[in-house]
């Protein structure tokens, strides 16, 4: 990062961190709007390095990623502080309270211990680290050391985020990412100025950029009521998704009153019309926070045939071949079947 501006108002000597396009500007002390990065001693640092959040063993369904070795585990670090300040927020108290009160996580964890849980846990199916929860790449340093040590070790790294990063950092995080979940809040820049404190410019950008880099991609789209269910804006960003790859996995998610939004859950029959329209464009779309039977499954998009049976976070692998292939017609699925890499698979 570059090193310190002085404000022309007052003569003081500021810090401007340029992790994410806000590009706060931090006097001694001060930090970021993510809430974690601060001025400490002339450099823009991370007072709570080092510790996480949250250490949890989820199915990697969960991320959600539907295309990405199905039925694996993947062990899930949470950690504080966002630099959006989404209204709708499910994870809010991990999210938005260090910006009130920052205070240190509990769980210390340094990178060797990190490899130390990955080999523990490699029996049990777990195939890597999913970097999730809350906004990740506000620890930046943190996230290139541990998932330096997570690819050197052999293991996986996904990165679950909102994408709200500056291009070259973002190009740099890719180097160490093997999949990533990007949850695009909206597709109007007004959406994520006046609910989500911030652009979409920088998101569309950096997805771009991660299919171009051959990253495993999917993408998340929260449906909020009278937020982002216009059927017309909706439209355009399937297209978008469509110019990028008809195979992305898109998952439409139900929304929940939470934080500081009160509007009513969205109505299924909203999901419902949204996943038929996205799937004009896209062959993969799937529905999240409800149970619609077979909303959730995965289909050849040649002949038809069910690939992957879910429910809930179960999976059942009914039409695929070991390659990842449809085992009636043999075309190609995009659903990536590679087992623990340290057996020489990566």
């Amino acid at each position: 990062m570059r090193k310190s501006e002085r404000s022309a108002a007052k003569g003081e000597l500021l810090l401007r961190c340029h992790l994410c396009p806000h590009l706060c500007e931090l006097r001694k002390g001060d930090f970021g709007r993510c809430g974690v990065r601060q001025n400490m001693d002339g450099a823009i640092r991370l007072p709570f390095a080092g510790h996480v959040a949250t250490i949890a063993l989820d199915p990697i369904e969960k991320k959600p990623l539907y295309h990405y070795m199905p039925g694996h585990q993947v062990l899930s670090l949470g950690f504080l502080g966002c630099n959006l300040a989404c209204r709708f927020c499910q994870n809010w108290t991990i999210s938005q309270s260090v910006k009130e009160a920052p205070s240190s996580p509990p769980k210390a964890l340094s990178a060797l211990e990190l490899v130390g849980l990955l080999d523990q846990y490699a029996a049990t199916g777990c195939v890597g680290v999913a970097y999730t929860y809350s906004e990740p790449v506000v620890w930046y340093e943190y996230l290139m050391e541990l998932g330096t040590a997570v690819k050197e070790a052999g293991y996986h790294n996904i990165l679950v985020t909102n994408g709200f990063i500056n291009a070259r950092p973002w190009k740099d995080l890719l180097g160490v990412i093997d999949a990533v979940n990007v949850d695009v809040k909206g597709f109007t820049e007004a959406f994520y100025q006046d609910v989500c404190d911030g652009s979409l410019e920088p998101v569309v950008r950096n997805v771009e950029a991660a299919v171009t880099a051959g990253l495993h991609v999917e993408v998340t789209y929260l449906v909020i009521p009278g937020g982002t269910d216009d059927p017309a804006t909706f439209l355009a960003f399937a297209k978008w998704l469509r110019s990028l790859d008809p195979n992305i996995a898109l998952h439409l998610n139900r929304y929940y009153p939470n934080y500081r939004m009160s509007v009513p859950p969205t109505p299924k029959k909203t999901l419902l019309k949204l996943k038929e329209k996205a799937m004009q464009e896209l062959n993969n779309v799937y529905l999240g926070n409800i149970w619609v039977p077979g909303a959730s499954d995965s289909y050849c998009s040649n002949c038809g045939q069910r690939l992957v049976r879910r429910e809930g976070y179960r999976t059942q692998n009914e039409g695929l071949t070991a390659l990842g292939n449809c085992k009636r017609c043999k075309t190609e699925s995009g659903i990536i079947l590679r087992r623990n890499p340290r057996k020489g698979e990566r």
